[in-house]
């Protein structure tokens, strides 16, 4: 019997025929044009170098679509945007909107060598690169333009990106894939809005002002963060590295009442918190990314408690949100990821025959809706395997998942099973276990190879002050988990090891007890 897990909000009372907005605009330059129309002189952006109105950076970004189609770059064109977090990003992803091209958003951490395959992936006609990045990109046979100074001249009146359906390609995203090239997943502008608008509307945002610190070549920061803005005719400040003091002194100065970060921000930013106190204006708390351990969220709620606190999971390929974690359940629901957030419709199957498997039993999550991606760019396979055409396209998260009364628990990946002589253990059961000691800051837990158990639990922990006695710490989880689940090899870190997209880095957790 297939169990289908939907949840209707009432922030979208009225809002939506079935699972899509009734209202939304057909793509992202009808909805930045209904903002600028409504208030050109608001501040959209501000950076550590500058700041643009609503109605100036309409005019930069009709330069930027000028600029690209004088290089040869029009509708179906991929146009690669290799920039820092700061407003020329934001300049050159609209225009190559308004030109009709694909943004491909490159990362900036990326060495030459590794943007070598994606760009060989995506081939895009141009790509615009801030001046120190450019370098990275320079063997490409694409035309490269410096983000700073390309956007002058006269703005063009040709913008045949105003006329894209909600279907056309709003956004190339890369994955964070493990092994092998990363797949360029295609959003859609339905895709990029459906998930904007949603939370617009739980979040109550009406104007504000965010602080991004967070990519915004990731989901997060572009449709988390800088698209319900828009939407919202709110204002933005972009931080183009995360540094926990500077952003809190950013938050002070800037008034910002909306903030979204991945729970590694979240937990420094406690830190600083712990001595200076919430910034007074903040009301929107969100949290994505990673799972987020329930002490963090806890935390967050007790130290901001006018404050607004959301948990949320989701993926690249289903545009960010899958669930939230409604404010109000915060306290009483720490643990879960949340419902499913509007127009989504969720499934748990046994991920070997992908049938479903009962109420409270886990199994892998499938994400249906208006925001799951039409696949991946030049990539049949990888598309066909990951979306299940099943009366409707469910994207397969690769995650293991159980739901409780219509709340989402995600236990672990699926390729980060443990099996300890047969016995299969989730890391992140673990992690929430070692969470709960109060002198944990920070926990991943792997499998690492034994000749005896073929795997066995290994844990690298960052701690508060002084690292805790193995054995110590041993006794305490015994008191939650079953004596098979507890860590047997130990390692005290002082950071924990991540990859180039900030996250933790289970690989190169591994590592550390080869």
């Amino acid at each position: 019997m297939r169990e289908t897990y939907r949840c209707i909000w009432p922030e979208t009372a009225g809002a939506m025929d079935g699972d899509h907005y009734r209202c939304l605009p057909v793509n992202i330059s009808v909805a930045f044009q209904r903002t600028v129309d409504k208030d050109p002189d608001r501040m959209a952006l501000s950076d550590d170098r500058s700041s643009l109105s609503y109605a100036a950076l309409a005019g930069a970004a009709s330069r930027a679509a000028r600029a690209l189609q004088d290089g040869g770059a029009g509708p179906g064109d991929v146009v690669g945007i290799l920039c820092e977090n700061r407003i020329p990003f934001v300049i050159w992803y609209l225009g190559a909107l308004l030109a009709g091209a694909e943004p491909a958003l490159l990362n900036v951490r990326f060495t030459a060598e590794e943007l070598s395959p994606l760009l060989a992936l995506v081939r895009p006609r141009i790509v615009v690169a801030d001046r120190d990045l450019a370098p990275r990109v320079r063997g490409t046979p694409a035309r490269v333009l410096d983000a700073g100074r390309a956007a002058t001249g006269a703005a063009t009146s040709r913008l045949p990106g105003i006329q894209a359906t909600s279907q056309a390609c709003a956004a190339l995203f890369f994955t964070s894939g493990t092994t092998g090239i990363p797949k360029a997943a295609r959003l859609s502008h339905r895709n990029l809005l459906h998930s904007a608008e949603s939370y617009r509307r739980i979040f109550g945002l009406a104007g504000g002002v965010t602080l991004i610190a967070v990519p915004l070549f990731h989901v997060t920061g572009l449709i988390g963060q800088w698209l319900p803005s828009v939407l919202a005719g709110g204002g933005v400040v972009l931080m183009p590295r995360f540094e926990a003091l500077a952003a809190d002194e950013v938050m002070r100065r800037g008034q910002v009442d909306f903030f979204f970060g991945v729970p590694t921000i979240f937990i420094r930013l406690l830190r600083v918190w712990e001595e200076r106190g919430v910034p007074p204006a903040l009301m929107v708390a969100a949290s994505g990314g990673a799972p987020i351990p329930a002490t963090v969220l806890r935390a967050l709620a007790v130290r901001a408690p006018g404050a607004r606190i959301y948990n949320t999971y989701g993926m690249t390929e289903v545009a960010s949100p899958a669930t939230i974690l409604p404010a109000a359940d915060t306290l009483s629901r720490p643990e879960s990821a949340g419902r499913p957030a509007p127009g989504v419709s969720l499934r748990v199957v046994d991920p070997s025959t992908l049938r479903d498997v009962g109420p409270g039993a886990s199994g892998e999550l499938l994400i249906a809706g208006p925001m799951v991606m039409g696949g991946y760019h030049k990539n049949v396979d990888a598309t066909r395997n990951a979306l299940l055409e099943d009366g409707r396209t469910y994207m397969r998260s690769g995650d293991v998942v159980r739901v409780d009364g219509n709340y989402v628990y995600v236990v672990d990946r699926l390729k980060d099973l443990i099996n300890r002589g047969g016995e299969k253990i989730f890391g992140g059961e673990v992690e929430q276990a070692l969470y709960r000691h109060p002198d944990v800051l920070e926990a991943s837990v792997v499998g690492v190879p034994d000749p005896e158990w073929g795997e066995v639990v290994a844990a690298a922990v960052v701690y508060r002050g002084q690292p805790v006695d193995p054995e110590r710490m041993r006794g305490f989880l015994k008191e939650s988990l079953a004596a098979y689940k507890v860590p047997t090899r130990w390692r005290a870190e002082d950071e924990l090891p991540r990859n180039v997209n900030g996250k933790v880095d289970r690989r190169l957790v591994r590592g550390l007890f080869s």
